[in-house]
């Protein structure tokens, strides 16, 4: 079963005769969808929905901007999470029909807590970093479909007012869609 799957990962990878050098010199624009860790709940993952950019500036070099928005609720109070990306993409094999790359880059992230504690709300800013890797696919034309997982690594410095237990740090999922121009 194990090889069947490696075989059929195999094929959907390089079936694809539209190459990623397609994209390469063009700006990509697009939404993509973030599963991640909760911040205030243990064992548990959201949603999170964002807009991206991304330049293919060289066959093995790529560069995204993104931000996220993320809300959650905790009794009367609302966390507001606001992570703002900068990343490199390291394409791994450029004439391929998809991309396979890996990921770093810098963040900045902005949370806000709305709610009734100490009479007052809070906010934080946090400067971060993440790593990871992903696989980008032409989907024919000017789109592309991509796919990655990124560990994110940030420390805020307001668990002392929610709560000892609010964690931001972990992997999260992203599916994105980007249209070139």
């Amino acid at each position: 079963m194990h090889k069947l799957v490696l075989i059929v990962c195999f094929v959907v990878l390089f079936a694809f005769t539209s190459t990623a050098a397609a994209q390469l010199g063009k700006l990509g624009v697009g939404a993509h969808g973030t599963w991640s860790k909760s911040a205030t709940q243990d064992d548990e993952r959201d949603w999170a929905w964002g807009i991206h950019a991304r330049a293919r500036i060289a066959p093995r070099l790529g560069l995204e901007g993104s931000l996220d928005f993320r809300s959650e609720d905790i009794d009367d109070v609302t966390v507001s999470i606001y992570p703002i990306q900068f990343s490199a993409l390291f394409y791994l094999l450029p004439a391929s029909g998809a991309g396979i790359y890996g990921i770093f880059g810098l963040g900045w992230t902005r949370v806000s807590i709305d709610g009734n504690i100490f009479g007052e709300d809070a906010e934080d800013s946090e400067i971060s970093y993440h790593w990871g890797f992903g696989i980008e696919i032409p989907m024919g034309g000017p789109s592309t479909f991509y796919a990655d997982v990124r560990y994110l690594d940030l420390d805020l410095n307001i668990s002392n007012i929610l709560n000892p237990d609010f964690n931001t740090k972990g992997w999260q999922a992203n599916f994105g869609y980007s249209y070139y121009f």
